[in-house]
Formats: C-alpha cells, structure tokens, sequence
C-alpha cells in the first residue's frame, strides 16, 4: 500500500501567478482607479488568508466529492474537519451536519497566514519605491453593449493588477490527532495541486497561479493521489460528534461557594494582520468597533480550556466565568 509522509505541524506554502492577477481591496482611487489591489502594511500586494483558504477548501471539497462517489460522505465530513463546518449554511449544508441548528460547530484543524513576499525580495522591495511601484499596473476596460457588440458609452474603467510571476508565501499551522496525519495531509497537497485560478476575473484569464509546498519533500501531488487512491476512506476523526474528551464537571456545594470569589486573569493578544469588527453598515461605508466583543472570544477560551481537560460550559452557564471586550 502507497505511504505518505505526513505534513510537520507548521509548514509553508508557495504561491506562484502564471498569469496577471487581481484580488481587490473593496475600494478605489476616485478619479483615477476603479478597483485597486489589497495590500499589506508595507504597501505590498498580497493575497488574503480568507482567499487563499476558501480557494483551498473549495478545491478540497471537490476532490472529497470525486473520492465519495458524487454524494456528500465521509470526505466531505473530513473536510469539515480540516477547514471548520459552516453553521451559517443551515439546511443547505451538504454534509448535513448543520441542519439542526442547535449542533455543535466544528472547529478548523487547519491555520492559514496571508499569502506575502518574504525574505530577500521583500526587503529589496521595501528599499527601492522604483521596484515596488513595479509590482502591479493599471489595465484599462469596457462594458460591451449586448445589443450593438461594441464599447458601452460612458463604461470605461481602469482596474490595478498584479504581475505575472509574482511569487508569495503563506505559512500555515496543522493540528491532527494521531491517526489522520496521513489522510490530512495527502488530501491537503492533492486540493493544492487543483488550485488553478485565485482572484477576481478569473473568468477571463487572470489569476492563474500554481500552488506547492515550499519545502518540497517526498509528499508530491502524485504522492498524495496514489495514497487517496489506495484508502478509500478516511480514518475515523476522534469525538466526530463534535464534543471533546473532557473530565465532567463536579457541581458539589462546596464549589459552588468558592464561584462566590472571582478571579482576574488577563488574557493577551497580538494582532498580526488587521482586524475590523463590524459595528453597522452605513450604505457602502461599513463601520467597525474599537474593541473585541468578548462573546467573539469566548469560543476561543472555551476551546482552549476543553483542550486542556475541563469543560467551562457549565461555568458559563451559571455566570460563573466571563470574558470581557478586549481593549488597547
């Protein structure tokens, strides 16, 4: 039987653009250009985690498709395992898990950073404006009349795009029980290898691109393909009903006094990357908070604690734990 080799627990990839590319940052320059590229806090284009994820994901789940005989399966729930369920689908959630609206979400075993210039080529870059203005161009368009064939009056605009050839890197961290690296990893680097267009105009040329490890190693896409191929299905993944191991929570009258004396523990976070926390939309304007709402982080600290052997609910439940709004 095939093996693979499993992938490290945090692994690079390498993002490489066969053609021009756009992926947009929602706003332009008024008067001058329509749509412009997102870029980082350096002024470097780049490509979104939640883009580089959700390109990723979709690749893997028509792989888990093809591998489950055109019907939602046990690979299709494997990639819910890897890339987080999506409560918000409801009844239309393929796998079925979200159709009753009181189960469990599914927490993402699978961490991904931005897709950016690094090393070298990032410095030199950052040192010479001439270089960097070099990285992406305007390129000018119409709307085309359905009914003359011909340019619409009025219709001309200009979009900022990215060159062919641009070459990114995004790390990304794996947390896999044992017993399903083998299974993570082979269907990770096989949706890779079907990742063949990212961004906006993908429709019409743009956004080519190849997506590897930047390692390399003996885990190739042909690797991966034969391991799928040789085990039908994947392995069971631990507490598959979404509820972790977790020691039961003692509700003794002596622990019940001691909730009486409240304990301050202050929890530490740093952002790397920008953050908005939507607050209201105001026509196109979207307003977002100065702080973290701390029912945004209590799943967090609810997961952590889990993990480390002790199930918070029925602490929170009672009131007898909260997370405040975190603040500068």
């Amino acid at each position: 039987m095939p093996t693979t080799t499993c992938l490290p627990r945090e692994f690079t990839i390498r993002l490489k653009f066969l053609s021009d590319w756009h992926v947009g940052s929602g706003a332009g320059r008024p008067g001058e250009i329509d749509r412009l590229l997102v870029r980082d806090v350096d002024g470097l284009p780049y490509v979104p985690a939640k883009t580089l994820r959700g390109i990723w994901r979709d690749a893997c789940e028509r792989l888990a498709l093809g591998l489950d005989d055109g019907k939602p399966g046990e690979w299709c729930r494997f990639v819910d395992y890897l890339f987080g369920s999506q409560p918000a689908l409801g009844q239309r959630d393929p796998t079925g898990r979200h159709h009753d609206p009181e189960e469990v979400p599914v927490e993402s075993a699978l961490l991904v950073r931005p897709a950016r210039m690094e090393g070298t080529l990032r410095q030199a870059l950052l040192s010479n404006p001439a270089l960097r203005s070099a990285l992406s161009f305007v390129k000018p368009g119409v709307a085309i009349d359905p009914q003359s064939g011909t340019a619409r009056e009025d219709f001309l605009r200009f979009e900022e795009m990215g060159r062919v050839g641009t070459l990114l890197e995004a790390r990304c961290v794996l947390n896999v029980p044992d017993g399903v690296g083998e299974a993570a990893s082979a269907l990770l680097v096989a949706g890779l290898a079907l990742v063949e267009r990212l961004g906006g105009k993908r429709r019409r040329g743009a956004g080519r691109c190849a997506i590897s490890l930047a390692d390399g190693g003996a885990l190739t896409p042909q690797a991966a393909a034969d391991w799928l191929e040789a085990n039908p299905h994947p392995p069971a993944w631990p507490h598959a009903n979404g509820q972790a191991a977790v020691a039961p929570a003692a509700s003794t009258s002596a622990e019940q006094t001691a909730a009486d004396v409240w304990m301050e523990l202050d929890l530490i976070i740093e952002l790397r990357g920008p953050l908005a926390v939507s607050y209201r939309t105001l026509g196109n304007v979207v307003e977002s908070l100065d702080y973290v709402p701390g029912t945004y982080l209590l799943p967090h600290v609810t997961a952590k604690l889990t993990r480390l052997g002790w199930d918070p609910r029925p602490a929170i439940a009672r009131g007898e734990l909260c997370v405040l709004p975190a603040t500068l």
